[in-house]
């Protein structure tokens, strides 16, 4: 069985590079086309009625922005470490729930590969892996944060 296409889920933290590395790896043993996407939930604006420092609508639209940035930086980044690798790769990213994202474009990929839950507490564009492997219809490998150099795909458990 090959793969035709891998959809790598990226993040805002260091382990992603890790991640993105694996999903080079196994996209090049399949000669498959490579995806990124990543999405981020805006944050519920904290507002204080007394202060009248901001209104409700610009604190709505300074968290969209927030979420928008974080996005960027995952695309960014996937780039930067994917490209150093492969030159045909593609990108999603959205303001969005990050698992409803993924299971929503995972018809176009034939795996995904995601991380564990985050160790990073609740974050905006935290992926929960459970509810990936609920809801999108196609394999998951999920990735520990912490993956070996060299052939990461040396040992591999099937669950």
């Amino acid at each position: 069985m090959g793969y035709a296409s891998v959809m790598v889920y990226v993040d805002d933290f260091d382990a992603a590079n890790a991640r993105i590395e694996l999903a080079c790896d196994v996209a090049d043993l399949f000669q498959a086309g490579l995806m990124g996407i990543s999405g981020s939930v805006p944050a519920s604006p904290m507002i204080d009625p007394y202060t009248g420092a901001a209104t409700p609508a610009q604190a709505w639209t300074d968290e969209r922005d927030a979420a928008a940035d974080q996005v960027k930086r995952a695309e960014a980044r996937f780039r930067r470490v994917a490209g150093a690798r492969r030159s045909l790769m593609s990108w999603r990213g959205a303001v969005d729930h990050p698992a409803e994202l993924v299971a929503r474009e995972a018809r176009a990929v034939d795996l995904i590969i995601v991380g564990r839950a985050s160790e990073h507490g609740r974050q905006s564009n935290a992926l929960d892996p459970g509810d990936v492997l609920m809801a999108a219809g196609r394999p998951v490998l999920v990735a520990p944060p912490e993956l070996p150099q060299g052939n990461m795909l040396a040992r591999v458990i099937i669950a």
